[in-house]
């Protein structure tokens, strides 16, 4: 039986063809000078509403500002001797950044597109806009939509260069700063960034926020080419999953056959390593062809390496193309979130099978 997102996402199918887009894992997706576009319905809100198409034009990294930008809804009935303010709500989390991002580029964009009567809505992941089903194909019709969106999201792009970092990051941009440049990464401010490429992998420490005036940190690190075993190491073991749904008694063990049958029933595939705490801890998927390799790659040292960084630090995934280290907290030192970036790339090295670097190397 198809869930509701899957039978709204056909239903979207034809017009999304016609469009150009394809689907990408479970989105309909089309590039645009570059940049994706991504075409999904509205949940109705009314029985007798026409379905909406939204589309979006994400941006490469979501900003950490709080943003909400758009048309005010009684626009014109309050008095308001600023054009902009009188008819768009912009909203972000402090009054300083928000200031900044509303420079003249991003304020006269958006003025010229409410004089034209086409509007995005802007926030923290990009540009969207609407529309109801049937679509206008015409020339001016959803082809105009498009490029709005994508005109937007470059304009809330540009502008989000200008502005300076959350207040609770002011104190570590320069220590970053300096550790990237020695490197060759590249920094943002908004968010908080500095990503590049170290020994063939791509790093990434990123800001992300988590709730008003609340941040966490994000550490990505690639293999230097992709495992191409499938893999996908997730928190949450089979024995996490299975407890959850049956309540099963705390006696088991993790390699037990009660537990394999219980998570076969369930239809939960979890591929075992030999590490009882990391088998409890994660679920891993992988080829079948690649099942040999797991406890090669994921020995005893990478397995309690991975449930140290898990358990300590934040939430770690792992696929054929990265590692992720995400909830990382925001209010520890900077050398600190530094060694942990260095840490998991390490553990990089020793998944792709390279010999292990030590914490002193170009990480450091």
């Amino acid at each position: 039986m198809k869930t509701f997102i899957e039978f709204e996402r056909e239903q979207l199918r034809p017009d999304a063809e016609a469009l150009g887009f394809e689907l990408e894992g479970d989105r309909w997706t089309k590039r645009i000078d570059g940049q994706p576009v991504t075409a999904a319905l509205n949940h109705r809100t009314q029985a007798n509403e026409l379905p909406t198409v939204i589309f979006h034009a994400p941006l490469a990294r979501p900003l950490d500002l709080g943003l909400t930008i758009q048309t005010r809804s009684f626009a014109g009935l309050f008095g308001n001797d600023d054009p902009f303010e009188a008819e768009f709500d912009a909203k972000a989390d402090e009054a300083e950044r928000r200031a900044a991002l509303l420079g003249a580029g991003l304020r006269d964009f958006l003025m010229r597109q409410h004089a034209a009567s086409q509007v995005p809505y802007l926030s923290d992941r990009g540009a969207f806009v609407s529309t109801t089903l049937p679509l206008d194909m015409s020339a001016h019709g959803v082809g105009q939509l498009l490029a709005l969106v994508v005109r937007s999201t470059a304009a809330l792009a540009a502008a989000a260069k200008d502005v300076p970092p959350a207040r609770p990051h002011a104190h570590r941009v320069s220590a970053l700063e300096r550790w990237a440049t020695t490197r060759g990464l590249s920094t943002a401010r908004t968010p908080l960034l500095v990503e590049g490429t170290v020994d063939g992998r791509p790093v990434a420490l990123v800001s992300q926020r988590t709730d008003e005036h609340a941040y966490a940190f994000t550490i990505e690190v690639g293999f230097a080419t992709p495992l191409g075993l499938g893999l996908a190491i997730e928190p949450g073991g089979v024995w996490d999953v299975v407890s959850a749904l049956v309540g099963a008694g705390s006696s088991a063990s993790a390699d037990s056959p009660r537990l394999d049958r219980l998570g076969e029933a369930f239809g939960i595939e979890d591929r075992r390593v030999g590490h009882a705490a990391f088998d409890r801890r994660f679920q891993v998927r992988a080829l079948n062809e690649a099942v040999a390799e797991l406890p090669r790659r994921l020995d005893d040292k990478v397995a309690e390496e991975m449930l140290a960084l898990h358990g300590n630090h934040g939430q770690i995934r792992v696929d054929d193309r990265r590692i992720v280290l995400e909830h990382v907290r925001s209010d520890g030192p900077t050398e600190a979130l530094l060694e942990l970036v260095s840490r998991v790339a390490v553990l990089a090295a020793a998944l792709e099978g390279t010999p292990r670097v030590e914490s002193s190397g170009p990480y450091r």
